[in-house]
């Protein structure tokens, strides 16, 4: 790999893009300096930080107490959450990745 060759990307909006943004500036046309401090902002983050909230095995049991068949994924799905990093759920179509999702962000 030349560490020394660039890559450029050119792009701009679509006359449908353009229509957009100028109806989005014309509803809120605000571009000034957020209305809050840098330490209020930062605390509002650390507060909203998934992993300052530990999930126990009783919370995901209790999420998923009438869900059939996950016995199997409850002694990983709490390490995964706790982890604050992505999780995947992979299966076929119509065996329930979202609706365990769905519960598991609702509990």
């Amino acid at each position: 790999l030349d560490s020394s060759s660039h890559s450029h990307v050119r792009y701009s909006l679509s006359e449908k893009g353009i229509e957009e943004a100028d109806l989005a500036f014309t509803r809120d046309a605000y571009l000034g300096p957020v209305p809050v401090s840098l330490a209020q902002y930062s605390d509002i983050v650390k507060q909203q930080d998934l992993r300052a909230e530990l999930v126990t095995r009783p919370h995901v049991e209790a999420a998923l107490s009438d869900v059939y068949g996950v016995d199997k994924m409850i002694s990983v799905l709490g390490p995964a959450i706790n982890s604050g990093r992505a999780l995947l759920l992979y299966g076929h179509a119509g065996t329930g990745k979202t609706f365990v999702a769905t519960r598991i962000v609702n509990a």
